[in-house]
């Protein structure tokens, strides 16, 4: 063996030492990048689920004060004709680091809600004895919905999951009949 191929060796030797310690630097970042946004994602989940669902129990609050409204006769309770507002999402949601069916799903809620509110002004200038019943149907759709869509993220994103009911009154129990309902009265007025 003379010189000329030991410095080939030691050259090329070099070469392929640089290009791993490259590959694993580069590795080492990617696997940090890929934590970083998954601790983004799941603060960003936790935050719009707290908000839908403070959104749902708040649904599930006007429906009860109605109920009970009619039941006292008016001594308790009370009649509402908007539904609750969904709180804006804070603004530290890292919304790209999303999966974005997630980020679909919570954005076009709000077109829910406003079209549910439309739905419940249109039987508030129209006919006053169905207004009541609209708004608990169009609330409990729309609370359910949030419901979901905040257990569907806690649930994907391996986040404790959150429920009222084994502490506090059932909100959701309360919701999910008006869901179904509402979801059977488009099937019916969809097939009619």
């Amino acid at each position: 063996m003379n010189w000329l191929d030991i410095v080939k060796m030691a050259v090329g030797a070099g070469i392929v030492t640089t290009l791993l310690g490259q590959c694993i630097e580069w590795l080492r970042e990617a696997g940090a990048d890929k934590r970083k946004t998954s601790r983004i994602a799941r603060y960003s989940a936790v935050r719009i689920a707290v908000v839908l669902e403070q959104f749902a129990i708040h649904c599930a609050e006007l429906i009860s004060n109605r109920k009970l409204y009619y039941s006292t006769g008016g001594a308790a309770g009370k009649v509402d004709t908007k539904i609750p507002a969904l709180l804006p999402y804070p603004d530290d949601v890292g919304w790209n680091a999303l999966e974005i069916s997630w980020v679909a799903r919570a954005l076009m809620l709000r077109n829910e809600i406003m079209m549910a509110q439309q739905e419940i002004d249109f039987w508030y200038d129209l006919d006053w004895e169905a207004m009541p019943d609209t708004v608990d149907m169009q609330s409990g759709k729309c609370g359910y919905l949030a419901w979901r869509l905040a257990a569907d993220l806690r649930e994907y994103y391996r986040l404790p999951l959150y429920h009222p009911g084994e502490t506090s009154w059932d909100a959701i129990g309360l919701l999910e009949p008006y869901y179904r309902d509402a979801l059977a009265g488009k099937k019916k007025a969809q097939s009619g």
